[in-house]
Order: structure tokens, then sequence, then C-alpha cells
């Protein structure tokens, strides 16, 4: 899971980043798996894991920087946690397979894969004469507002083991975050809505 993080991300709060675990000394990858371990035995999530610094990008370099529509955020969450989600997603996986349709959060696959099917499909109803009507939903800021009870309601339908729930509620109850503008940190702010792990969110929303 290590090997599978992004190199040459900034730091989260906690000042590591991929590279530090990557070039570690082997008994870190020890250490953090008797840590995992011990999560998920008791369902208890460290305080840091829910930390995230947000920063604020410019849409395009063409926009005025004093608009704050102009702008669009990014999270950076500690790269331990990261690792964890990974080993998370590994082993609860088969309670959220993604179905044939999900070209966008399949590995190799991305958006134009997708705009090229539905390219086909349109095709294929008008050869055989008929008319192709499209309905497109707006879900760019769906990620921003999902329900935590929502959330917990919805894999619980699907008979998600208690123990991935329990650890959920544990990190999300944990969830703040920090501005960094320049070189200056907001104070904290506790995080109440959107969704921590990205394998999962893409699950969700298909």
């Amino acid at each position: 899971m290590i090997r599978e993080l992004k190199r040459g991300k900034a730091a989260g709060l906690d000042g590591l980043k991929a590279e530090h675990l990557v070039f570690s000394h082997p008994i870190v990858c020890v250490l953090l798996s008797l840590l995992f371990r011990f999560i998920v035995v008791y369902r208890f999530v460290p305080d840091d894991f829910g930390a995230g610094i947000v920063i604020p990008l410019l849409k395009s370099e063409n926009l005025y920087f004093t608009v704050s529509d102009n702008y669009r955020a990014i999270t950076i969450s500690p790269c331990v946690s990261k690792v964890f989600e990974m080993c998370l997603w590994i082993a609860f996986s088969i309670g959220l397979l993604l179905t044939s349709y999900s070209l966008v959060f399949v590995k190799g696959w991305g958006c134009r894969d997708a705009i090229f099917t539905l390219q086909g499909v349109i095709k294929s109803i008008n050869l055989q004469g008929s008319t192709a009507t499209l309905c497109a939903l707006d879900k760019s800021k769906a990620f921003d507002k999902m329900s935590h009870y929502g959330l917990y309601v919805k894999l619980m339908e699907l008979s998600i083991p208690r123990c991935f729930i329990d650890i959920l509620i544990c990190w999300y109850g944990k969830c703040f975050g920090v501005v960094r503008y320049d070189n200056y940190l907001s104070s904290r702010f506790h995080v109440c809505a959107g969704v921590v792990f990205y394998h999962l969110c893409c699950f969700l929303f298909l």
C-alpha cells in the first residue's frame, strides 16, 4: 500500500510526505501494521487521522483572485491515514464492488471512455430510427455535501460489516480542517459533511 502512494505531493499537518514512508526503515511497515490491527480490533481511529489542510486554488489563471467563487479547494490528508484507507478498501471491497457502468472510477479508464460509450449507445439508437433522450445530473458538490448519517445508513443497507461502519463513525467524528493560504493557517474547524475515503465516495455516487 505504501508503494501505491503518489509521490511529490505536499505534506499534511504532521509534516509527513509519501517519500517519508516509501524510503523509511522496514520496521515502519511492521509498526503501521500493528497500529492498523489495533484500530480494527478496538474500532478507534487516532485523532490526527481526521486532520486535513484545505488549500484554495484558482480554477483558472485568468480569474480574479478576489472572488471566492473562482476558487476550488483541495484537502491534504495525512499519509498514514491514506495507507490505512487503502488497506480498509482491500479488506472490505467485496461489499463495495463497482458496477460495469462505472468507467470513470475503474483503473485504466476515464471520462473519454465513458463519453465514447455514450456516443456508441446514441448512434445505435438513432440507427434503429429512434430518438435518444439524455438526462444529466450535476454531482460536482456531492462529495462535499454528503451527510455522514446518510452514509452510515447506505452502508448498513449494503450489509457492510459493523466493524467497518464503527471505524467510519469514529473517523468522521474527528474530522477537522485548517485553511492554508500562502504561509498562513486558519483556526481549526469541524467538518460536519463530506466524505473521507476516495474509493468509498466513488462507489456511493455512482
